[in-house]
């Protein structure tokens, strides 16, 4: 096959392929659903560098009720404006807030259960067994609240607990055991108030539950899911202390979702005693930190004359302030503030009762402040004052939050993280919304306009794409090819395809003179019969009887070369 027909050839599969394809053209795009940012419009989530005492919400009697029920049912406190209500905050933004700790520390508790035995007429004391059915038992559960060993200089920042399950005899009647309870304990060290929530063990670990409900252990339990239950005890310290939090954030249909992107400033954070240097802090206590990645270098400089000692490794430096402080002084905690580098927070450690008190407690005070109790004991009756074990469930009363937890019985570590997460989230919220105007300004971002855009297929794009280099390709071929032999371009005139078709063998030169001297030469002539036909034949070829019927050998050869 000649070159020339395979240039043929692909053109017309190229070509071919193009058109083919032709009526594809919508797939070339696809719409879909976006959101396109408005100019001039911004949209603002509140955010703070300063917060008084975060006390009041819980003692207002206006917000106080709403923010103590979201506890239990969680709610978008924030308050943010969004014109379209679907905005994005993609420039990160930090915040002052309340972050939320707990450990489950079960491990730390110590357990002392003594039954009496009769036959011995004396007291048998085991530290883990249970002793069920047993009579004249109680079970005593200590813990030591604080840090473990003690700090002999300061002992009194921390004190063991011991709680007992009684099941003696006792001349007053049944007895009262605490089946829960919770102490509040202000980490002084740590700036921070720690909650701790203790379900002793009991003689039965069977007994925690009316006997009609469902049963306290079943067999579909695991110590995953169901540790306390299976166990028969459980201990856990929660704590809320000021930290701070970096978030990317979107509303999506009015609905407010805030990305954490870090948390830091855990680490104790500096004390400051009553500075009055009119940031609305009265006769308060505050607390403070620093963010060093944030301060310029004269700043950094100022501090180091200060005394302070800034790790390159660390973000965060707590800040202390003088009692009376300095011109200086002053510049510097402006200076800081005006870039939002500095955060304070009014001191929320109240040492007799506790920031958390007015949440957990229903308003109790004390170190002891809550217990939850079931009747319990032995008592004589019938004829000849037989002794018999009972448990009686009486009214179980304490804080709507401690019975909620307790939930007769069934508390879990889990429910106690999640109760305390809330707590950390609505507290935030009201701090972010009731900072310091001065030093709270909002975390900026992009009201968007719902609307439809147009998805390029590239897919779909890159074979006609292809398929059209390839034609040109093709066409910078033919051109380049018939250029060297001099041919010009026979486009606008069928007479190269009669005079050539697709032998290579020519009559005459490859020009149009030459074929156009060549086609006085030709004459059309009509061949009759049952299958007429007409035929270009060569004047001097001697095939003017052709038309006759007459055939001869010169016939068989212009049929040879024109007909091919």
């Amino acid at each position: 096959m000649s070159f020339i027909m395979i240039k043929l050839l692909v053109g017309y599969g190229v070509l071919s392929s193009y058109y083919a394809l032709n009526p594809l053209i919508q797939q070339l795009v696809s719409p879909y659903n976006c959101s396109i940012a408005l100019s001039n419009r911004n949209a603002i989530l509140p955010r703070t560098n300063q917060s008084g005492n975060s006390t009041k919400i819980f003692e207002d009697a206006v917000s106080g009720l709403p923010i103590k029920s979201a506890i239990y049912i969680p709610d978008n406190w924030i308050t943010w404006q969004c014109e379209t209500g679907n905005c994005i905050f993609s420039e990160i933004y930090t915040i002052l807030v309340y972050c939320s700790n707990y450990k489950d520390i079960s491990d730390k508790l110590i357990f002392e259960i003594i039954y009496y035995n009769q036959e011995a007429n004396t007291n048998i004391t085991f530290g883990i067994e249970y002793c069920a059915g047993t009579l004249g038992s109680f079970a005593t559960t200590s813990f030591y609240i604080g840090e473990y060993p003690p700090d002999q200089e300061v002992p009194w920042e921390g004190y063991w607990v011991n709680r007992t399950i009684d099941e003696t005899s006792s001349s007053q009647g049944l007895l009262y055991n605490t089946l829960a309870t919770s102490l509040i304990f202000s980490n002084v060290a740590r700036r921070r108030e720690e909650i701790y929530i203790i379900v002793p063990r009991t003689i039965d670990p069977t007994k925690r539950q009316q006997s009609g409900m469902s049963p306290w252990i079943d067999r579909n339990m695991t110590v995953a899911s169901n540790s306390w239950r299976l166990q028969g005890y459980g201990a856990a310290v929660c704590s809320l202390q000021a930290c701070i939090r970096t978030y990317k954030a979107n509303i999506n249909g009015t609905r407010l979702t805030e990305h954490l992107i870090s948390s830091g400033a855990i680490e104790p954070w500096g004390f400051i005693q009553d500075p009055n240097d009119g940031n609305e802090t009265g006769d308060e206590d505050w607390i403070g930190m620093i963010d060093t990645h944030c301060i310029s270098e004269g700043e950094r400089d100022e501090l180091s004359k200060q005394g302070y000692e800034i790790d390159s490794s660390s973000q965060w430096l707590p800040f202390k302030r003088s009692h009376n402080p300095s011109p200086v002084e002053d510049d510097l905690v402006l200076s800081l503030s005006s870039h939002l580098c500095l955060y304070l927070m009014a001191d929320m450690i109240m040492y007799s009762f506790g920031f958390m008190s007015n949440i957990v407690l229903g308003g109790s005070f004390g170190r002891d402040v809550l217990s939850l109790s079931v009747v319990s004991g032995i008592e004589n009756s019938g004829i000849g004052g037989a002794s018999v074990r009972i448990t009686e469930f009486g009214e179980v009363v304490g804080p709507r939050m401690m019975l909620d937890l307790y939930d007769n019985g069934n508390i879990e570590f889990e429910n106690i993280q999640e109760t305390f997460s809330n707590i950390s989230d609505i507290t935030s919220a009201w701090i972010r919304t009731h900072g310091n105007s001065n030093f709270s300004d909002p975390a900026v971002g992009k009201v968007l306009h719902n609307t439809a855009c147009l998805r390029v297929q590239w897919p779909w794009i890159a074979f006609p794409a292809t398929l059209a280099v390839l034609s040109l390709v093709c066409l910078v071929a033919v051109i380049t090819v018939m250029d060297r032999q001099q041919v010009p371009i026979w486009k606008s005139s069928p007479l190269a395809l009669i005079m050539r078709g697709s032998n290579t063998e020519f009559w005459c030169k490859p020009t149009a003179d030459a074929m156009e001297e060549r086609s006085k030469e030709i004459t059309v002539i009509l061949i009759k019969g049952s299958d007429p036909q007409i035929q270009a034949v060569r004047k001097d070829l001697g095939l003017v009887d052709i038309a006759n019927g007459g055939r001869n050998d010169s016939s068989q050869n212009l049929n040879d070369d024109v007909l091919e």
